[in-house]
């Protein structure tokens, strides 16, 4: 393959290689943004260094040099990219030693991984890992290999071994091992992960074990290894790693019914094209039919189809500024901790970065997204202006990685106002009670309360609930009262949740807090719901979800319960997209989907070739077209068919989703604001 370093340099400068151990991109360029370019790049240079050999290597390491600095120009010597497994039979390398070509970061966790010959078959060679020492490990062995995927892209891929566990008799405690295989996209997101967590393998007689995956059409790295736990040894023989078939075809555009083609141009004049998704973005002028089309109500919900939706986040961000700063919206109500999210406000308003401030009260998928940074700036700048945007939460949950979520700042804001109030109101009892309890509920599968357990974190909260009840009665200003009254209501129906497992009462719940912010707390003011789209969408039993594994009929959503309270005060918005590619970063697992139905309306937006729209389905008249069933993804990229105007008052459309990261990349031509800025202080 003929290579002329000279003609692509920016190929070059933009491409990521990858560590031969542990897969961990390297940026070459010296550009910032560099990082949130394609990946395609990298793909080209991988092909040039596979295809054209070491005299191509050389002639791009060369070129390279030429551009960047002397301290990182021999950084690719050690960073070239490992292009598939190795020494899988262990033959290379000497007795006693790590195998070559894999890597055992074992040294602080109290094991060791080294060649032997104690083999399922005589005269071979396979690898153990043991612990040392006498006592405990404090981590885990691992052995590990990674390499490039880009030989195995969209295959079907299975990794094999045997494997053995032999148990120090003199130690107790647990003794496991456990295989592991992980598919890295870009920016290491994984788009297949399995360790076996479910199935760890205890048994002391060689037995072969699997795990088969997909690779991804853009897959970057494939990572494997065995990991042990606890006093003891796994021997590992027999490893193979084989590509099978092919996973599917490439994506292909759907062409709508030929039937459908009024409805294409229907949707052409009639749904109101959106020029960007952009949160930094303030050129509102596509987004000003809005203020006639949602009109006045008191609430908008936002939905979202998955918490991995990267691409809706920050469309959802940029519509949250609009209707701030041009509709009057100055409340922002997150489907996270009650308590939490008020709290964060303090947070907010302290010295803390944006995100680590959010992360005390938002649940981790989006208070730890890269793409919702633009948000929590925004809503800090607001906060010395004199229209802040207040943030609130109505889950019963709790958020408990953030320090609004941990035991003692409950206790601490609640017990501060019974001290202030009067101190006898809650007894010592009752307060290590209620301490203890909201700490037991931190790990939903390990609450087993007896009965009489239950019996007693019932009547704690029963009783000092009868005592706030009672000061409300008798003070002037009861905001503060009520509020804490409310927090205990949810920290009893958390406790019936985490004791009973049933899930259904969630959603009412959530509706009752969410009804009393409006009508109560921020009574008069106007308030932004940022949830799922099936908890915000009404009259889901009237959904056929096209599959008997799902089922609405029996669940009465939170968008339920908040419509028969509030009527047409609420304007609810769903979200779906054409074609998909999601992930979560608190599972951080690709998402990539099957493209819609011919007849959905997925595929008639795709077909006005719009990258974004707004279709209002409020303001349809009656015998409309989108006022009869059909096909449509709103629900977790299900295909579902119902009449949708039923369900929700909006629809926004995006023609391509990407990924919700912790690295917030976005794809080219997302970012619109060609001049990054601070968000500009507010009038008063």
């Amino acid at each position: 393959m003929a290579y002329n370093p000279s003609e692509d340099l920016s190929v070059m400068l933009d491409c990521w290689v990858t560590h031969p151990a542990r897969l961990e991109p390297v940026e070459l360029a010296t550009s910032k943004s560099a990082s949130t370019r394609s990946m395609t790049h990298s793909a080209k240079l991988h092909a040039c260094i596979v295809e054209g050999g070491t005299e191509v290597f050389k002639q791009l390491l060369a070129a390279l040099c030429v551009r960047l600095p002397i301290s990182l120009a021999v950084t690719p010597l050690l960073l070239i990219a490992q292009t598939g497994p190795v020494n899988l039979d262990f033959r290379q390398g000497a007795i006693g030693s790590v195998p070559k070509g894999w890597e055992a970061p074992n040294g602080d966790q109290g094991y060791v991984a080294r060649i032997t010959d104690e083999c399922v078959k005589p005269g071979t060679r396979c690898v153990v890992i043991e612990s040392q020492g006498s006592g405990a490990p404090a981590g885990r062995g691992k052995l590990t290999q990674s390499f490039s995927a880009a030989p195995y892209r969209n295959r079907h891929a299975r990794l094999s071994a045997s494997v053995r566990v032999v148990r120090d008799a003199r130690m107790a405690g647990e003794c496991k091992a456990q295989m592991w295989f992980r598919v890295d996209v870009a920016n290491k997101v994984m788009s297949f992960f399995d360790d076996m967590d479910r199935r760890p393998i205890i048994s002391s007689e060689w037995k072969t074990y699997q795990i088969a995956g997909n690779i991804d059409e853009e897959a970057e790295g494939i990572n494997f290894g065995i990991m042990l736990f606890g006093s003891c040894k796994a021997f590992v023989d027999e490893m193979s790693f084989e590509a099978l078939g092919t996973v599917r075809p490439q994506f292909r555009d759907v062409a709508p019914r030929a039937e459908d083609a009024p409805k294409v141009e229907w949707l052409l004049k009639n749904a109101l094209p959106v020029r960007s998704i952009d949160p930094a973005d303030d050129d509102f002028s596509d987004l000003m039919p809005l203020k006639k089309i949602i009109g006045d109500p008191r609430v908008v919900q936002l939905g979202e189809q998955s918490h991995g939706d990267g691409a809706t986040f920050y469309a959802k961000a940029r519509l949250i500024r609009f209707l701030h700063e041009h509709m009057g919206f100055d409340v922002l109500a997150w489907e996270s901790g009650f308590f939490e999210c008020e709290e964060m406000n303090r947070t907010l308003a302290s010295d803390l970065p944006a995100p680590e401030a959010a992360q005390q009260g938002i649940y981790g998928h989006w208070s730890r997204s890269g793409l919702l940074v633009p948000l929590f700036e925004y809503a800090r700048s607001t906060l010395k202006t004199g229209r802040p945007l207040r943030q609130t939460g109505f889950d019963m949950q709790f958020w408990w990685s953030g320090a609004g979520g941990t035991v003692e700042s409950y206790q601490r804001r609640l017990f501060g106002l019974f001290d202030r109030l009067d101190p006898r109101l809650a007894s010592p009892a009752d307060r290590k009670t209620v301490a203890d309890l909201r700490a037991a509920l931190r790990d939903a599968g390990a609450y087993k309360p007896t009965r009489e357990d239950r019996e007693k974190n019932r009547a704690a909260i029963e009783r000092l609930t009868s005592a706030l009840r009672g000061k409300a009665a008798s003070v002037k200003d009861a905001g503060e009262i009520r509020f804490f009254l409310k927090t205990l209501e949810d920290l009893a129906a958390l406790e019936e949740l985490r004791a009973t497992s049933n899930y259904g009462f969630r959603d009412r719940k959530m509706a009752e807090n969410l009804v009393w912010l409006v009508n109560e707390r921020y009574a008069g003011r106007k308030i932004i719901v940022w949830a799922a789209s099936l908890h915000v969408a009404r009259n889901v039993g009237s959904i056929d979800t096209l599959t008997p594994k799902i089922s609405y009929d029996q669940f009465v959503s939170m968008g339920e319960v908040v419509h028969q309270q509030l009527g047409k005060a609420v304007y609810t918005v769903g979200f779906t997209a054409y074609r998909i590619w999601a992930a979560n970063p608190m599972m951080t697992v690709l998402r990539r989907l099957e493209p819609p139905a011919a007849d959905s309306l997925e595929t008639l937006l795709h077909a006005t070739g719009r990258p974004y729209a707004f279709v209002d389905f409020r303001g349809l008249p009656n015998g409309h077209w989108l006022r009869n069933p059909i096909i449509s993804r709103p629900f977790g990229y299900t295909q579902m068919r119902s009449d949708w105007t039923g369900n929700l008052d909006a629809m926004f459309f995006t023609d391509v989703m990407f990924p919700n990261t912790t690295a917030g990349n976005v794809p080219s031509g997302v970012i619109t604001k060609k001049k990054r800025l601070d968000y500009p202080a507010m009038r008063p």
